[in-house]
């Protein structure tokens, strides 16, 4: 299946230019999508989860034109170059260094991504150290949403999840 990208003409329709941007290139089955600035050139980017397939990330080039540079920026594949199975997606800065991070939770035994931005448009997933990854290996995630709940300054992680246990 391909990914769809409709522009807002502004009187209530809408105009696909998956085509035209570069999107309907990359095939996938997208279960999760978010729209950030992954490099802060005030261009909104998108991060699409695939499910059992290589992730997307989507460059923005200046409003002309999507680049995929997942694999190069170390967001396609989980350890050892494994297609996990995405499904929930969301962006935030979590570490607070003024670039945003990106989460996506996988089906159990696949453990979720938490990618850290590197600020060259490259990630490091940190899900083991940060100990998202021995917290999730057996569950399966859904959606997600980053939040700040009790209002303390720090986010917190929201997940609807299912344990296979």
């Amino acid at each position: 299946m391909a990914s769809w990208l409709f522009h807002n003409n502004g009187d209530g329709t809408f105009t696909d230019v998956s085509q035209k941007m570069g999107i309907a290139d990359n095939p996938g089955k997208s279960w999760g999508v978010v729209a950030t600035d992954i490099n802060n050139d005030g261009w909104m980017d998108l991060f699409v989860a695939n499910d059992t397939e290589a992730n997307f990330l989507f460059k923005n080039n200046g409003g002309r034109h999507f680049e995929e540079i997942g694999f190069t920026a170390g967001v396609a594949y989980g350890e050892g170059g494994k297609a996990r199975s995405g499904m929930g997606v969301d962006s935030a800065d979590l570490n607070q260094d003024g670039w945003m991070d990106l989460f996506v939770t996988n089906l159990n035994h696949e453990f979720y991504g938490f990618y850290q931005n590197r600020h060259d448009e490259t990630f490091d997933d940190i899900a083991g150290p940060s100990g998202i990854a021995n917290a999730t290996r057996l569950m399966s995630g859904w959606g997600l949403k980053f939040l700040d709940y009790d209002n303390d300054g720090s986010l917190d992680l929201l997940n609807r999840q299912r344990s296979s246990r």
